[in-house]
Order: C-alpha cells, then sequence, then structure tokens
C-alpha cells in the first residue's frame, strides 16, 4: 500500500496558476508537494530535499525541463519523472524516451490526469524495488 503522506513531489512549473493547482490539488490527495518555476531553483531543490517524483513542463525560462531531466539523471536520479507540455510531438516524445520519463501529459490537462500519472508512476516505482 501507497504511503501518500510520505511521497515527495517536487513540481517544476513557471506558470504560477499551473503550479499552484497542482500543488494544491496533489497536497489534497494527500502528498507533500514542493514547487519551483525555474529549471535552476530545481536543481538546487533536489540537492537539499528528498524527492520521490518531479513533475515538470518543457518549455521553462533559462534551462529547459528536460535539460533539467537531463542533468538530474547524470546525476544519478532515477525516480519517476512525469513530463507537462503544451508541445507534444515525436520529437519531444523522443526526449522523453531517452530520459526514461514515466508519463507525458499533454496541456491542457484535467487534474486527474495528473494525480493518476503520479499514482501509476509511485505504484510502478514501488514493485520496482520490491522485485
Amino acid at each position: 500500500m501507497l504511503n501518500k503522506g510520505i511521497c515527495h513531489i517536487l513540481i517544476i512549473e513557471d506558470e504560477l496558476l499551473v503550479r499552484w493547482s497542482l500543488e494544491t490539488g496533489l497536497r489534497k490527495e494527500g502528498y507533500d508537494v514542493q514547487g519551483v518555476e525555474s529549471g535552476e531553483e530545481a536543481l538546487v531543490h533536489v540537492e537539499k530535499n528528498d524527492v520521490d517524483l518531479v513533475i515538470l513542463d518543457i518549455n521553462l525560462p533559462g534551462v529547459t525541463g528536460l535539460e533539467v531531466l537531463e542533468t538530474l539523471r547524470a546525476q544519478g536520479h532515477t525516480w519517476p519523472a512525469i513530463v507537462i507540455t503544451a508541445f507534444d510531438d515525436a520529437l519531444v516524445r523522443e526526449s522523453c524516451r531517452k530520459l526514461s520519463v514515466y508519463d507525458l501529459v499533454a496541456k491542457p490537462f484535467k487534474l486527474e490526469e495528473v494525480t493518476t500519472a503520479v499514482e501509476n508512476a509511485l505504484v510502478w516505482t514501488s514493485r520496482q524495488t520490491e522485485g
């Protein structure tokens, strides 16, 4: 059984309303959620905090979401990633596949799509560590 309260989710999203909606919705589901607005902030956050799953936008100012994820993977972080983006095409999907993205959610999205992706990713991860 998944204990949501000890699952630390990092949201990397520059759009305040989208970030707030995700943070609020996932907290209501019982998750521990932190949000940052840039890739640079995300890289600092993971140095100081536990993370079990990351939700990130691709189109961020400065360092893109995929560049952030590439850096995190190079640092050895293997937790699941869910990408949210308005730019869903074959190139994006291929980049996500190479970075072992668990799921890609297209904007605009319904909160239920993200919460379902989060729960599925965390259940999958817990099964991988059990086996």
